[in-house]
């Protein structure tokens, strides 16, 4: 029997303004990305990095250090440095359904300036919640497969780590849910000599029941962190404490295309697939569930308003752009004149 695959996503999580103001924050960002330009340059063994899923940071730090595009653009383009799709990390349940458009409109065109592939994975590891309509989200931004955390409760998976998930249109994405450690649960691996053992001992027992596939992602990473300096070696430290599992530094669109090669079976939600449609859930118990108000048949309506088909375009100015970057909605905020279509169904700008 094939063993088990373990996808070390490295990444960071990067509030842009949270505990400490913008600036505060920037000044942080900048140095740790200096250093991250450097160790993706010098060692070929981190295969990627995950810049939390926002291009927003890579502005922040561009605006700061100008020189540094070409270095950035290269490693984004070779898959080394992965940022994107959205603009800034949407709180989903906020904003109007065109906001959440033109925030990952931002995103693509900032992504396509620095030459990005066109694929990615739409990462929503820290929203509170997700309207119904996500999937078709994803489906008009050319999203196929999504990363979530809180907003989605186990029963839906079955317990699993992946699952599909239809919208009332009728589109469906792939959802990786992350465990309820969520996206630090790989942090704890980064540990010296004997603690290295006990700690994947740990995180195994979490991650290898729950697999769908024999492809299993890990998060190695956590709010605000650098990569750690011995990050490179970190799949053959643990292959050497496990040969019963195969460790890859791996990326989002690796485990992704992987996994996809290897799918049973699958659980997918609501009703539409053959299970209950429902507000999704927390992750974890202590996390209070959401008013049923604001679950999915309310932004079912509320969300399935068509992009105006007459609107201005979105300009890359400064201006525009603090739309989507404000304190506390983190996400744009953007309100359309276009008079509510709730049958209509979500459209990407030019379909």
């Amino acid at each position: 029997m094939p063993r088990p695959v373990v996808h070390l996503i490295a990444h960071t999580h990067w509030d842009r303004e949270w505990y400490l103001p913008l600036g505060a924050l920037r000044a942080r960002l900048v140095p740790m990305l200096d250093g991250l330009l450097a160790q993706l340059e010098t060692d070929p063994r981190v295969a990627s990095f995950l810049l939390d899923g926002q291009t927003i940071l890579l502005e922040d730090y561009l605006t700061i250090r100008p020189e540094q595009r070409e270095r950035v653009a290269a490693l984004v383009q070779a898959g080394r440095l992965g940022t994107g799709p959205w603009y800034v990390l949407a709180d989903e349940q906020i904003p109007a359904a065109e906001s959440l458009l033109r925030n990952l409109l931002a995103g693509r065109m900032h992504l396509r300036a620095l030459g990005a592939p066109e694929h990615g994975v739409l990462y929503s590891p820290d929203a509170f919640g997700h309207p119904a309509v996500l999937p078709a989200l994803a489906a008009e931004a050319g999203l196929t497969d999504a990363v979530l955390w809180r907003g989605l409760s186990p029963e839906q998976t079955r317990g699993g780590d992946l699952a599909w998930w239809e919208g009332p249109d009728g589109r469906r994405v792939l959802v990786y849910h992350l465990p309820p450690e969520g996206y630090e649960i790989g942090a704890s691996l980064l540990v010296a000599g004997d603690a290295l053992a006990a700690a994947w001992a740990a995180v195994r027992a979490r991650v290898l029941p729950r697999a769908a596939t024999r492809h299993v992602a890990v998060f190695v990473g956590a709010d605000h962190h650098a990569p750690d300096p011995e990050l490179g070696g970190l799949a053959s430290r643990l292959a050497a404490v496990d040969a019963s599992v195969e460790f890859r530094s791996s990326s989002l669109a690796s485990f992704f295309r992987a996994a996809r090669g290897d799918l049973g079976d699958l659980p997918c939600w609501p009703a539409s697939c053959g299970g209950r449609t429902a507000t999704p859930g927390p992750s974890r118990g202590s996390m209070p569930r959401a008013p049923r108000s604001s679950g999915a048949t309310a932004w079912s309506s509320c969300c399935s308003r068509a992009w105006p088909s007459r609107s201005p375009r979105l300009r890359r100015t400064p201006a525009r752009r603090r739309c989507c970057a404000t304190p506390g909605a983190r996400s744009c905020s953007v309100t359309s004149t276009t008079p509510s279509a709730d049958a209509a169904p979500i459209r990407w700008p030019g379909r």
